[in-house]
């Protein structure tokens, strides 16, 4: 949602760097970047989060250490495949804009 938002405020941008020749490999690496620093961040909160939460959860987890290393790295991994799968559709509704009607809008 977060990266749907933030291309659709930029539209004008992008349809700029379109009109002037950027590849639709540049706009989808312009978007996916944005989108991985944000989940690194996040990610690296969440993993923190988690590990000082841990004696809060201890008593609500079954046959799972609470700072198990194997866990705390595939959930983030799942997260953040998710979460890079999600951006993947604006930022190629980004790449494909058409930067005359963009720049008609403005």
């Amino acid at each position: 949602g977060l990266t749907a938002y933030s291309v659709g405020r930029r539209r004008a941008e992008i349809g700029l760097r379109v009109a002037l020749g950027a590849s639709t490999g540049s706009v989808l690496w312009l978007i996916l970047r944005g989108a991985a620093a944000v989940l690194a961040a996040g990610t690296a909160l969440g993993v923190l989060g988690a590990l000082a939460a841990r004696k809060l959860v201890a008593g609500l987890l079954f046959g799972v250490a609470p700072n198990d290393p194997l866990y705390i790295f595939g959930v983030a991994l799942i997260l953040s495949t998710a979460t890079m799968v999600a951006a993947c559709l604006p930022a190629w509704r980004a790449a494909h804009l058409d930067p005359a009607k963009v720049l008609r809008e403005q």
